[in-house]
């Protein structure tokens, strides 16, 4: 998924502290994402229901499949979802840690340091296993 998200390993990801995320009142629902080859059905003239709701924010494209994802977010009924409500600001509280990609520039691996290192929050930096696809990282703060 580096190569997707983090622009080929420049970027970096958040890990968040799930228990947080969970309890926090920030989210209405979760669940496991439903993959398929077929956009879902979404009638405008049918009454919004819980399912409904959920079919706009948990499908993706069966090519995403290999991802796994499981998603938060805000329980959107009865009324449908804005793209506003689609929006959520989690607290840095909630952060527990940072993955530096492997190519990020330094510049970039300074700030998010300083950043991490004043708010206490551990980063990773993620490298190549020689002679595998696969990848580690280690504790750099």
């Amino acid at each position: 998924m580096w190569s997707h998200y983090a622009d080929f390993h420049k970027g970096f990801n958040i890990g968040y502290n799930e228990s947080k995320m969970r309890n926090s009142g920030l989210f209405g629902k979760g669940g496991p994402i439903m993959y398929s080859d077929e956009y879902p059905h979404l009638d405008a003239f049918t009454k919004h229901t819980i399912e409904s709701s959920f079919q706009q924010t948990h499908f993706k494209s069966k090519e995403w499949e290999y991802e796994e994802e499981y998603r938060l977010s805000k329980l959107f009924f009865p009324k449908p979802p804005t793209e506003a409500d689609r929006t959520i600001k989690v607290p840095f509280e909630f952060v527990e840690e940072i993955n530096l990609g492997i190519k990020i520039s330094p510049k970039d691996q300074a700030e998010i340091l300083k950043l991490a290192n004043d708010l206490d929050i551990k980063v990773f930096q993620t490298e190549k296993v020689p002679f595998k696809f696969k990848l580690t990282r280690n504790q750099i703060l």
